[in-house]
């Protein structure tokens, strides 16, 4: 199935999503516009994607939006502005789905072999899935990167495919870190184990040689929360991905 757009010249959005719709018409189900890490959308300016989306909401409907993300938490609902009586998207429905981590080692290995070497015909070693499941504690992102290094990209060793899955990370962390305050490395480095506020604010003090206000101390937490890097686990903050803990050593 294709679509003709007649003589060639720039299309606009608009005009690509009301064609899209067409072809949805004609095949009478929706096509579905799916956009992995759409917490990026934010960074673009040329473009008011909320308008775009609630444009194709209301007048398109053969066209859907799947916008999945690692920072759906924070970053991604302030894109959106659910709940922002002057949002263009407020009032209309929007499904959230949100995974969890799966229980080692049951879930963890099960997700493994069921949900990707099967499919291929391959059964890795008991020794190295097991491995894999107690380093990625669960993380269903980071199962699959490392199904996928396995199968496809045919890396086997398990030191290979953990540090083909910590350069990524670290990478992440690098383009977080670019532009932003120093104290963010500070507590990031801090964050490899569980800290409550008191000792990550003492820690950020010791580091300048003066004292800070809480308020500093509670944008900074929040903005790692809503990325995705940091979670709150009874009143103590922690990077809890596991990946993401070896990359903060590479810092």
């Amino acid at each position: 199935m294709e679509i003709r757009l007649g003589e060639s010249r720039r299309l606009s959005i608009g005009e690509l999503l009301d064609a899209l719709n067409d072809l949805g018409t004609e095949l009478g189900r929706a096509v579905v516009i799916a956009v992995d890490e759409s917490q990026e959308l934010s960074k673009v300016t040329w473009v008011d994607f909320n308008m775009l989306l609630a444009y194709a909401y209301d007048n398109l409907r053969y066209v859907k939006f799947l916008l999945s993300g690692s920072e759906v938490g924070g970053v991604l609902y302030r894109f959106l502005r659910i709940n922002d009586p002057e949002a263009p998207l407020f009032g209309r429905y929007i499904h959230f789905v949100s995974t969890r981590r799966l229980s080692p080692p049951d879930e963890s290995l099960d997700f493994l072999r069921r949900g990707g070497f099967e499919q291929y015909g391959i059964r890795p070693a008991d020794e190295f899935l097991v491995r894999i499941v107690n380093e990625l504690d669960g993380v269903i992102g980071w199962l699959t990167y490392i199904g996928h290094q396995y199968v496809i990209e045919g890396k086997q060793s398990i030191e290979e495919v953990l540090e083909s899955a910590t350069a990524l990370a670290l990478n992440e962390l690098r383009n977080f870190l670019a532009n932003r305050s120093p104290r963010y490395r500070v507590l990031l480095k801090e964050l490899f184990v569980k800290r409550s506020w008191k000792e990550l604010k003492a820690t950020l003090e010791a580091a300048e040689g003066k004292s800070i206000n809480d308020k500093s101390l509670y944008i900074l937490l929040r903005e790692l929360m809503d990325h995705g890097i940091v979670e709150r686990v009874d009143e103590e903050y922690v990077i809890a991905d596991p990946i993401l803990r070896r990359a903060v050593l590479k810092l």
